[in-house]
């Protein structure tokens, strides 16, 4: 039943009056919808169906924003080489910007498909040429995302000078909790290579104040690894909350089937795409 309404609602955008690039807007619009609402498997299909259409259409830069939400959702879903091609095929479009956010933000996704599969030295290299448009970047936000990026990915290859570097220059520039958050984390990782800590400690229990779950929970394991090597009794403690706070998030999550549910979009309605005309 839920297939038929999503399905509906796309004939529905579809049938109505405007041009193609109205209609793909619409359907990028309720794909973001289903996005927030966690309905992943709807998502891709209504990105698709906008894809469709954007493909027909001269609005290159929408195209390029959709390929960067559809190549997340494959992050997300460990897709990793779909998440790549998409990512890929979305710099194609987002180059021709002349501000370079969207471009990054695909070479940034690029990378982090390599990062999941543990090849640090394929990251780097996405996220150096995410680097090299900063002068072409207005949004801040996306360039703490670079630096973000680039300080783990230094972390990863053991260059902790390097990563240090980064991470400041990162907590220079973030704006948001979540991302200060998340920098207080690889501090902390810094600290703990250096051998630092009680420095490492103030930086973990500042990242278990974050909202993000996702953040409060690796800093709590963190800090239950920590606090067993330095043998403080707190450690049962912190894996405690870790493990409750993991388990909260497996208990939420649901992998959506998105290869299966690409195929049955593509059968489905691809293939009648001419009545649509």
């Amino acid at each position: 039943m839920k297939k038929v309404w999503l399905l509906l609602s796309i004939f529905f955008i579809l049938s109505c009056s405007g041009n193609k690039s109205q209609q793909a807007t619409l359907l990028y619009e309720q794909g973001k919808e289903q996005e927030e609402r966690g309905a992943v498997d709807s998502a891709v299909v209504t990105y698709n169906a906008a894809i469709n259409l954007l493909e027909q259409t001269d609005n290159k830069p929408l195209l390029g924003e959709v390929y960067n939400r559809i190549g997340n959702l494959y992050l997300d879903n460990a897709l990793y080489p779909n998440a790549y091609e998409a990512f890929q095929t979305a710099l194609k479009y987002n180059s021709l910007l002349a501000e370079k956010s969207k471009a990054s933000y695909s070479l940034r996704g690029m990378g982090k498909s390599y990062a999941y599969r543990l090849m640090p030295d394929s990251v780097l290299h996405f996220h150096l040429l995410a680097n090299q448009l900063i002068p072409l970047i207005k949004d801040t936000d996306e360039i703490a995302g670079i630096y973000n990026n680039l300080a783990t990915t230094y972390l990863s290859l053991k260059q902790y000078g390097k990563a240090a570097a980064y991470n400041t220059k990162t907590l220079q520039i973030v704006k948001d909790s979540i991302g200060i958050y998340r920098c207080y984390s690889i501090k902390a990782d810094i600290f703990i290579a250096y051998h630092q800590y009680d420095s490492a400690q103030i930086y973990l229990k500042k990242g278990i104040c974050s909202h993000n779950i996702y953040t409060k929970a690796g800093c709590y394991l963190q800090l239950s690894e920590l606090a067993k090597q330095i043998k403080d009794p707190n450690y049962v403690q912190y894996l405690e909350n870790s493990r409750a706070l993991r388990d909260s998030i497996e208990n939420n999550y649901q992998t959506a089937d998105i290869a299966h549910i690409e195929q049955h979009y593509i059968k489905k309605i691809f293939i009648k795409k001419n009545s649509y005309e």
